[in-house]
C-alpha cells in the first residue's frame, strides 16, 4: 500500500501525467495466483488498508506533502512542499491547510494498533489549532499559543501550522510555500505523524468541514558516534558480543556467550536477497518470461511480517510490516531460507505464493548442549553503520542489548549443531 501511495502522489504530483489507472483492484485468479488487489477476487476488502485511507492519495481532492526523506535526526529542521491535486467540480473559496507533526508511542507497548495503524482523525479536534499563518511567503501571527504537550491518543503535538490557501479559480495543482517543523530533541528513535487536514474554512462552525486529509510516518535516529562508525568498519571485531563469522558464533556459544551474528553473505549462501517493494501480479509467469528474455528474474518477495513485540526490537520502535525505516536494512540483506526447521523468525521475509519458503532477516536459535544463543541478523549492519546509516544502528543497539541480556530468553528456537551447519556454509 505504501508503494500505492507514492506511484498514485507521485502521478498527482506531475505536470506530466494526467491520470493513475491500478492494475488491479481486486486478486486476478486468470494468470496463476496474482495476490495483487486490495480487495480479493469477489470484491471485498481484504484488510490492508480501510476506504478512508486509500482516498487520503486516491480523490477528487488530495493534499500530499513532497519532501526528500522519511528519516531524520532529533532536532532536525524539517522542510516540505505542500502540494493540492484539486479536481473537484466544487470550489470552495476560502481554504486554508493546518499541520500537525505529533509523536506516535511505541504500538507494542500501548495496543493501540489500527487497520491502517495511524492516529484517528477524529480524534483531533481541528476548530482548536491555533498557530501561524502562512499567506504568500510570509509567516503572521495569528494566535501566539503554540500547540505544545497536547495529547491525541497518546500522542503528543510536536509542531503545527495553518496555510491560508489562495483563492483558486480552476482545477488543478496547487503548490503552496513550503513549511518547516522542527523534530524535538531525543536520545531514542522516535516516530511521528506529519499530518495534513484541507479545510473549508468558511464553515468552522461545521464539524464535517474537512475535505482533505493525509498522513505520513516519518522517522527520528540519534547521529552515529565517530567511535562506532570506526568500530563497525572492522566489523565490531573490538566487540566480544558480535561476531561476522558462523564459526566465532559456535565457538562463542559454547564457551558460554551470547553472540549478534552478522551473517556474511559469502556464508549465507542458503538465502534469498533483500529486496523492500513487494512483487507484482504472478511471480512464475514474470519468472518463465524474464528467463526466456535472458533477463533477471525479480526477487519475488513480498515485504516483512515482524514481531513487533520481540524484545530484542523493544527500542528500535517498529510497526508489524515494511516501513522506510527497514529500506536500507532490508536491501543489504539475504534473508536465510528455513525450511524443514522449527525457526520463527523475528523479522520475517514473506515469501510469494509459489515459491512459499520460509524466510529468516532476523531469528534466534539455540545451539542444543548449550545454555547460550545466537541472535542472527542477514543485513550487513556493520557496513551500513560505515556509511552513516542511523537506523541501522538504531536496530545494532536494540539488537546488541537484547544479547547482552542474561535472563533467559523465552521461545528460543532450539536446533542441533548438525542442523546449524546445514543452514550455513561455515567457512
Amino acid at each position: 500500500m505504501q508503494c500505492y501511495k507514492h506511484e498514485m502522489e507521485d502521478a498527482l504530483a506531475s505536470r506530466y501525467l494526467a491520470g493513475t489507472q491500478l492494475l488491479d483492484l481486486q486478486d486476478y485468479a486468470g494468470q496463476g495466483t496474482a495476490l495483487i488487489g486490495i480487495l480479493n477476487s469477489i470484491m471485498e476488502n481484504k484488510g490492508l488498508i480501510s476506504p478512508e485511507k486509500f482516498r487520503q492519495s486516491c480523490d477528487d481532492i488530495v493534499v500530499m506533502a513532497r519532501f526528500r526523506s522519511y528519516i531524520h535526526t532529533p532536532g532536525e529542521s524539517f522542510t516540505f512542499e505542500p502540494m493540492i491535486a484539486y479536481y473537484n467540480k466544487n470550489i470552495y473559496p476560502d481554504m486554508m491547510l493546518k499541520v500537525l507533526l505529533i509523536s506516535c508511542p511505541n504500538e507494542s507497548e500501548t495496543n493501540t494498533k489500527t487497520i491502517d495503524n495511524t492516529t484517528s482523525d477524529s480524534a483531533i479536534n481541528i476548530n482548536t489549532i491555533n498557530s501561524n499563518t502562512i499567506i504568500g511567503n510570509t509567516i503572521n501571527t495569528m494566535n501566539s499559543s503554540t500547540i505544545i504537550d497536547a495529547t491525541i491518543n497518546n500522542s503528543t503535538i510536536i509542531d503545527s501550522t495553518i496555510i491560508k490557501i489562495p483563492h483558486i479559480d480552476s482545477q488543478g495543482r496547487i503548490t503552496l510555500p513550503k513549511v518547516t517543523l522542527t523534530f524535538p530533541e531525543s536520545s531514542t528513535p522516535e516516530r511521528y505523524e506529519l499530518k495534513l487536514y484541507l479545510i473549508d474554512s468558511s464553515s468552522c462552525s461545521n464539524s464535517n468541514n474537512i475535505l482533505a486529509t493525509n498522513t505520513y510516518t516519518l522517522y527520528s535516529y540519534p547521529k552515529i558516534p565517530e567511535n562506532v562508525i570506526s568500530s563497525a568498519a572492522t566489523d565490531f571485531a573490538d566487540d566480544p558480543y558480535v561476531t561476522t563469522s558462523a564459526t566465532a558464533a559456535i565457538s562463542k556459544v559454547q564457551e558460554g556467550h551470547n553472540v549478534l551474528l552478522y551473517l556474511k553473505d559469502k556464508e549465507n549462501t542458503n538465502s534469498i536477497a533483500g529486496t523492500y517493494c513487494s512483487d507484482f501480479w504472478c511471480y512464475p509467469m514474470f519468472k518463465s518470461i524474464s528467463e526466456s528474455m535472458n533477463k533477471p528474474v525479480a526477487v519475488g518477495t513480498l515485504g516483512l511480517s515482524i514481531d513487533d513485540a520481540s524484545p530484542a526490537l523493544k527500542t528500535f520502535n517498529t510497526r508489524t510490516y515494511s516501513e522506510p525505516n527497514w529500506y536500507e536494512i532490508v536491501t543489504a540483506s539475504r534473508s536465510t531460507i528455513l525450511d524443514d526447521t522449527s525457526i520463527e523468525p523475528i523479522v520475517a521475509t514473506i515469501d510469494n505464493a509459489s515459491r512459499s519458503h520460509r524466510l529468516g532477516l532476523l531469528y534466534e536459535i539455540q545451539i542444543e548442549g548449550t545454555d547460550s544463543y545466537i541472535l542472527v541478523c542477514t543485513s550487513d549492519i556493520p557496513r551500513l553503520i560505515t556509511s552513516n546509516v542511523k537506523e541501522a544502528y538504531a536496530l545494532h543497539k536494540s539488537l546488541l542489548s537484547y544479547v547482552k541480556d542474561t535472563s533467559k530468553h523465552e521461545n528460543t528456537n532450539k536446533i542441533t549443531l548438525e542442523m546449524f551447519y546445514r543452514l550455513f556454509t561455515v567457512s
